[in-house]
């Protein structure tokens, strides 16, 4: 295996610890449920977290988001 490609498969895996970042068997997963269940909304993880979070905080999210996005146009 060449450097770069080592690198790459070693930056990937470390990616793949994030506990933010979901395995792709759990979303595979979750998508298979949505569509056996005809579920029109997913969220996998800690993505469920965040939407219910949203839920009940929604000024703190749209100022954060603001604030993520503000510099970027």
């Amino acid at each position: 295996m060449n450097k770069t490609l080592q690198v790459a498969v070693s930056s990937w895996k470390i990616f793949l610890k994030n506990p933010l970042v979901e395995k792709p068997e759990d979303v595979a997963n979750a998508i298979w449920d949505a569509v056996k269940n005809h579920k029109y909304e997913v969220f996998v993880g800690s993505a469920q977290f965040l939407k219910t979070a949203e839920r009940f905080f929604p000024g703190l999210f749209q100022w954060a988001f603001q604030q993520i996005f503000k510099n970027k146009r």
